[in-house]
């Protein structure tokens, strides 16, 4: 018999947009860890100025029709004054679905990998399950107290925002523990009226845009990081 021919597989190509550069280690900490999978361009901007550069950049633009998804990777919530409401949110995704209007390719995907208040929690999840309210300025920098004495006792030095070293070490001893706590909660959340999936790992639209707006119009604590990453983890790798 002649050798089983393999199917070749291009990595999936994505823009992640973040809010600031702890988000912005992590998503190249991502990209690293399923690098044959992936290819990830991360960005330190969000909505409207994310639309703008894909309406003017050149670079962007060429980028259009190969370009499979769009990440935006931010604190939910309304802590520092910036409005996160759905309303002010879907517009921009709306546009963004549409920058690629080609037969033979379907529309790009945008996901929003949220955390309530702050990145933290969602690093926290690394380490236990950990649902506090992060709903002030003041529980939000508590969160970031238990972030930096976790990593204290655990690794011998303190969280420190934007460090890509301490980055790593949180994404290599607890990814699992965060992928695993993260849809715990959000599990739980759907006993309280959180519109479910019918195919999680291949969401439509309708479906995927009822589940952001509910969470980003409630007060509890959640996150939807882990989405994406199994998400990732669902893809075959890359063959050359």
């Amino acid at each position: 018999m002649g050798r089983r021919r393999q199917v070749r597989r291009q990595r999936l190509k994505i823009y992640a947009f973040c809010e600031g550069e702890s988000e912005k280690q992590y998503l190249k900490r991502l990209g690293m860890d399923f690098s044959d999978r992936i290819s990830i361009t991360p960005k330190v901007e969000l909505f409207e100025n994310a639309v703008r550069r894909f309406e003017k950049d050149a670079e962007y633009k060429k980028n259009i029709p190969e370009l499979d998804e769009i990440w935006f990777f931010f604190d939910a919530g309304d802590i520092d004054g910036m409005a996160k409401e759905w309303n002010t949110i879907q517009p921009h995704i709306k546009t963004l679905r549409t920058l690629r209007r080609m037969r033979q390719k379907p529309q790009i995907r945008v996901r929003l990998l949220m955390t309530t208040g702050c990145l933290e929690y969602w690093l926290m999840l690394h380490f236990q399950k950990y649902r506090p309210a992060v709903l002030t300025k003041e529980q939000r920098d508590q969160v970031v107290r238990d972030l930096d004495k976790t990593c204290q006792n655990t690794f011998s030095r303190p969280y420190e925002k934007g460090n890509a070293d301490i980055i790593d070490k949180i994404f290599t001893t607890g990814l699992g523990n965060a992928i695993q706590y993260g849809a715990y909660y959000l599990q739980e959340l759907e006993k309280s009226g959180l519109p479910p999936l019918t195919y999680p790992l291949e969401p439509d639209s309708g479906e995927l845009d009822k589940r952001y707006e509910w969470l980003l119009s409630q007060t509890d604590t959640f996150t939807t990081v882990q989405e994406a990453i199994v998400f990732l983890r669902s893809l075959s790798p890359f063959i050359t």
